[in-house]
């Protein structure tokens, strides 16, 4: 289920909707299953999430032409802000310092 789950939330999390509800939702599965499923794995859900906006940020990233508060909304932050404090927790680096590297 894990490899499923990771891409309904590629697809999900541009859209803003990737809750565990709407995710389960999806799935056609109550959010407690999901939970559960996850557990089996030993992964939660907030974990899934953070590690795939992690992989789409940098993805976002290489793209020269979207900006750092678009990256920050496709990636499911609703502040900028937030986006930015995530991406340091990263790296250790800024996103600007990060983008500078590689140009």
């Amino acid at each position: 289920m894990l490899t499923e789950f990771r891409k309904k939330l590629f697809q999900l999390i541009p859209s803003g909707q990737f809750s565990l509800e709407n995710v389960a939702e999806e799935f056609g599965i109550s959010a407690r299953t999901v939970q559960r499923n996850l557990a089996a794995e030993n992964i939660k859900f907030n974990q899934v999430v953070k590690s795939i906006q992690k992989i789409m940020a940098f993805n976002y990233l290489e793209s020269k032409e979207l900006s750092i508060e678009e990256i920050a909304y496709l990636v499911g932050y609703t502040e900028t802000s937030s986006f930015y404090h995530a991406f340091k927790g990263w790296i250790g680096k800024t996103v600007l310092q990060y983008r500078k590297e590689k140009e």
